[in-house]
């Protein structure tokens, strides 16, 4: 899945403002038609969010614990490729926690 960037979305809206064809949007920025109105139909975005809502809400207790459990362990596995291969994610990592270090230190914990 793509992320579109601050400044695509909003190339994306003035696009849409001069009257280009959604086709020609979307063609252009290698996106699909829902994500076109995601960001640039609020009325839209907020019926897929009750139907997400609605849908989630029938499935079963153990159904949403075991994705719940798989959500949790791909973060974890993001997490740790992320430290491991990015040099600037594990300087910010080790800064926070020579910050919280110093915190608790002079808090006497």
């Amino acid at each position: 899945m793509m992320h579109l960037t601050k400044e695509e979305i909003s190339e994306i809206i003035f696009m849409k403002c001069e009257n280009f064809q959604v086709k020609e949007i979307c063609e252009k920025f290698h996106i699909q038609k829902g994500t076109f109105y995601h960001h640039t139909n609020p009325e839209f975005r907020e019926r897929m969010k009750a139907y997400s809502r609605k849908l989630y809400s029938t499935i079963p207790l153990e159904k949403k614990r075991e994705r719940l459990a798989k959500r949790r362990e791909y973060q974890r596995h993001y997490h740790q490729n992320r430290y491991k291969n990015d040099e600037e994610f594990r300087n910010k990592q080790l800064e926070r926690m020579k910050v919280k270090a110093l915190d608790n230190s002079s808090q006497g914990i």
